[in-house]
């Protein structure tokens, strides 16, 4: 009983503590000083690299060689495609059916080292891209396009500088 007492009592000493609260709020501001996030109040089309435009299949059943398809849910539909580079073996492209409903739903773009660099994605399963994702070096997100209202056109930027 001893044991468990020390555990709440140090547990409301963590976080009772003024100086926990303090660090808080100076890691809230750091980082919204470090990312600027604009709501457009005149939406445009999404900033997307020549490279990746006309590139979207959504009908996942149209991926065949060179990709690599697989079937994760056993129901005899393609549910993930990605393509290999063969000199490297490296993904150059990937497709995701997030609710296995047959159509591409999440589309990745790689770099020739094989580092993430460009994602598309429909969030809302219409065969629409909803949210596009500039990613630098594989794991830092550079910055995000939303569509709120899904009409095709860039409601939200969030640009996050290095």
């Amino acid at each position: 009983m001893q044991k468990s007492y020390n555990f709440v009592v140090y547990f409301f000493a963590l976080f009772a503590n003024p100086c926990f609260f303090v660090v808080g709020i100076l890691v809230f501001c750091f980082s919204t000083i470090h990312a600027q996030e604009n709501l457009i109040k005149d939406p445009e089309p999404p900033i997307v690299p020549d490279a990746y435009q006309d590139s979207l299949e959504f009908d996942m059943q149209q991926y065949r060689l060179p990709w690599v398809v697989s079937d994760q849910n056993r129901d005899s539909l393609t549910d993930a495609a990605t393509l290999i580079n063969s000199d490297r073996f490296v993904k150059k492209k990937e497709v995701l059916d997030l609710n296995y409903d047959g159509q591409g739903d999440d589309f990745a773009f790689y770099s020739q080292k094989g580092h993430l660099v460009y994602q598309m994605i429909d969030s809302n399963y219409d065969q629409k891209i909803d949210l596009w994702i500039t990613i630098l070096e594989g794991k830092y997100i550079k910055q995000y396009e939303r569509d709120l209202d899904h009409d095709g056109l860039v409601d939200v930027r969030r640009i996050y500088k290095p």
